[in-house]
């Protein structure tokens, strides 16, 4: 009998720092390494160095680099109360003043955008567009730091067994943990909810555990 099962990913990758993203954070407590092998490339020396005398300091690498007008800077606001949301708006995005506010920048360089998009000028609509890639990525490091990355293990009725893993968000419509999914489970996940850590098999029912049934059994 052939059966799957969606499980937490353990061992996720950090997209901030194992992915290629458009944008860097700059936070009080966050300063992206990559943000800094960037600045070398783009920054004339005497602004690179003056960022790398304020390495520590978003506030003031904010302003260094504000001022070479080579890097688009979005505000960055975090809403923490159990689990984290980050997200890239023009004011507070979240209803609630408390757990919520201003918690540093997402920073793009200019020639990355130039370089993405084809374009010589960034207009308004092209900024817009910016945007929305930018909290695609903060949404992905938002699910990172809550625990909502999952995969998948799968027996087939030979006894074969396969896994995957790396699946960002607990929307399993689309987080893409269904294009690796064999076809005929999808509407047994579906009909289910998508549990987590329960074994079913194509019908949907539900399956135990058999290794666990056998600890049991000579415990």
């Amino acid at each position: 009998m052939s059966k799957i099962k969606i499980v937490v990913d353990s061992s996720p990758s950090n997209p901030r720092v194992d992915f290629d993203c458009l944008g860097f954070m700059l936070t009080k407590n966050y300063i992206e390494n990559k943000f800094f092998n960037k600045a070398k490339d783009v920054l004339l020396s005497k602004d690179y160095e003056s960022v790398l005398e304020h390495k520590r300091d978003a506030r003031e690498i904010k302003k260094i680099i504000q001022k070479t007008n080579q890097f688009l800077i979005f505000d960055l606001y975090r809403y923490e109360h159990g689990n984290v949301i980050f997200k890239v708006a023009d004011s507070n995005p979240f209803n609630c003043q408390f757990d919520s506010g201003l918690c540093g920048w997402v920073v793009v360089a200019k020639n990355d955008v130039r370089k993405e998009f084809s374009c010589t000028r960034i207009s308004q609509k092209l900024n817009d567009k910016i945007k929305k890639v930018i909290n695609g990525e903060m949404e992905q490091y938002t699910n990172y730091c809550n625990g909502e990355v999952y995969g998948f293990q799968y027996i087939d009725s030979e006894g074969d067994e396969d896994s995957c893993y790396g699946f960002f968000g607990y929307d399993f419509e689309t987080n893409g943990i269904l294009d690796y999914i064999p076809e005929e489970f999808h509407k047994a996940l579906k009909d289910n909810n998508f549990p987590i850590d329960q074994w079913l098999d194509i019908h949907g029912n539900e399956v135990e555990d058999e290794e666990l049934e056998d600890e049991l059994m000579y415990a």
